[in-house]
């Protein structure tokens, strides 16, 4: 889409013909779809200074802004140079690598610890998901994840960076610096705005990472930190960020914020190179990205869902149906439960939600369990991972390789269709040296058909057939 292959390099273009479907008309969208007056461009390495220029004064535009570790350059045109006409006199000029327009994007959502919330009873006000994934069952090896490991979410920002939901408030990473505001260009991520979208991200850092304590709900990384960026405007109608901004923003979860585990709930038509390129950036850095496949009931993934290297998750209900609103395609990996599951709302209490947007953090939760477990797991190891720990949902043709459920060997006997990988029990393969498979469903040790571990590690425990809670706010005891 506003992009030259040819600039990009041999391996770049065989990939994008490869893996990416077929690109929509470049202005299929209206007006409002990009920021008026401002355009992307990056220009080749062998463009000259005097060169630039000379493209720039051609079209009366303007430097406003240089990301030079994403590679280009945010413009400003003068008063009623069409966006539209820009790009492509830039796109067709051999010195231009690619140019677009400053795309915007919305939220994609639909406006055991002994957490009372934390109860299989589906349709009702709780955090049935755990329980229906099977994922509550992770906690058994080794808690909710560590400290160490750090989820961005990269989105709306959080009900109050000073002082955030009680539920969430002991894992904020909201030091000086800490966290990051590019709708306002400052360190405070603090959400605002108040209208439809307000508390997204707030919502989405619960099921990720909410506290395991006695009130509230869990998450799913009880344990991990979290990086607040804030790159969706909830003062604007629907909640909007630009493709500049979300770019800036993953760029710096992953650089600045040291994040290990990036959350993208949000979404929108267009391919956008700069995005792109800082979800690259990103991985490189050795971050695993997760993104929403958004909810237009459509057999097209936006954006950035649709960029192949992303782990793509969509939703699936109580019943183990996908709901209509959860885009499918090519390149979604899996669907997780993103139909009233329960998370913390801006005004400090809690809500049911719906969305992709609240499937994605489960699985980014799922990553830095994950990441905890194995700090050398990289983004294309987790997504095979994930996309192995399945099992068909309602609507196999829509949910990807399935809905994530965490298997124990007693299950291989019913899921013959995935069949174990390293160990007996492939599940665990990326949890670490401290834990080994058990052969059989009858264990001469505890006869609870789950991987043992070292007795005399002190890092990893057991829980056997006690509980799936752990103890002292999620450590091993």
């Amino acid at each position: 889409m506003f992009r030259n292959p040819a600039h990009l390099g041999a391996g770049a273009t065989l990939a994008l013909a490869i893996l990416l479907p077929a690109v929509r008309p470049v202005f299929a969208q209206s007006a409002a779809e990009y920021v008026p007056g401002e355009v992307l461009v990056a220009f080749r390495e062998d463009a000259g200074f005097f060169r630039k220029e000379a493209v720039l004064e051609d079209l009366g535009a303007r430097v406003v802004a240089s990301r030079p570790v994403l590679g280009y350059e945010k413009l400003e045109l003068p008063a009623g140079r069409s966006v539209e006409a820009t790009v492509r006199a830039l796109e067709s000029d051999p010195d231009v690598a690619w140019a677009e327009p400053n795309w915007i994007y919305h939220p994609a959502a639909i406006p055991m610890p002994q957490d009372p919330l934390l109860v299989d009873l589906p349709a009702a006000s709780n955090q049935w998901g755990l329980f229906l994934t099977n994922l509550s069952s992770m906690w058994k090896a080794g808690g909710g994840g560590d400290p160490s490991v750090v989820i961005a979410i990269v989105d709306s920002g959080v009900d109050s960076f000073a002082s955030p939901h009680a539920d969430i408030a002991p894992n904020v990473r909201n030091g000086a610096g800490e966290g990051r505001d590019f709708i306002d260009g400052d360190f405070d991520p603090t959400d605002s705005g108040g209208g439809p979208g307000y508390g997204h991200g707030t919502a989405a850092a619960g099921i990720a990472a909410a506290i395991a304590d006695t009130s509230g709900m869990v998450g799913m990384a009880y344990r991990s930190k979290l990086a607040f960026v804030r790159v969706l405007d909830c003062n604007l109608p629907g909640c909007t960020g630009t493709n500049d901004q979300i770019a800036q923003g993953i760029a710096w979860a992953a650089d600045s914020g040291s994040a290990d585990v990036i959350n993208l709930s949000l979404a929108g038509p267009n391919y956008a190179q700069a995005m792109r390129n800082a979800i690259l950036f990103a991985i490189g850095k050795d971050a695993i990205v997760v993104a929403a496949s958004g909810n237009d009931s459509s057999s097209t993934l936006p954006y950035p869902a649709n960029y192949p290297e992303i782990i793509t998750v969509g939703a699936n209900d109580s019943g183990g149906s996908v709901p209509t609103f959860s885009n499918s395609g090519a390149n979604l990996d899996v669907v997780a439960p993103g139909v009233d599951v329960w998370a913390p709302d801006a005004g400090g209490t809690h809500a049911a939600v719906s969305g992709t947007s609240f499937a994605a953090p489960l699985v980014s939760g799922v990553a830095a369990l994950l990441r905890a477990r194995n700090p050398g797991i990289t983004q294309l190891e987790t997504k095979e991972w994930l996309k192995k720990h399945t099992i068909d949902t309602l609507d196999p043709a829509r949910d990807g390789a399935g809905m994530v459920f965490y298997q124990t060997s007693a299950d291989w006997g019913d899921h013959a269709s995935f069949p174990p990988v390293v160990h007996k029990n492939s599940m665990w393969e990326w949890l670490g040296p401290h834990v080994t498979g058990e052969i059989s469903d009858t264990d001469a040790t505890d006869s609870d058909g789950t991987p043992n571990v070292d007795p005399g590690d002190a890092q990893a425990k057991d829980f056997g057939d006690d509980s799936i809670f752990p103890v002292n706010n999620g450590s091993p005891p």
